[in-house]
């Protein structure tokens, strides 16, 4: 039971890293596009 229940929290400690490694790579991807469109104007 024990065993199951460590697995199942680091799954999901996993699944929050790789959120927060995603996030700043959005926010780069945003930026560049607003970068973008003011050249365009």
């Amino acid at each position: 039971m024990t065993g199951m229940r460590m697995i199942s929290q680091s799954y999901i400690w996993i699944k929050i890293q790789k959120i927060y490694l995603v996030i700043p790579v959005l926010v780069m991807l945003e930026i560049k596009a607003l970068k973008n469109q003011q050249v365009n104007t």
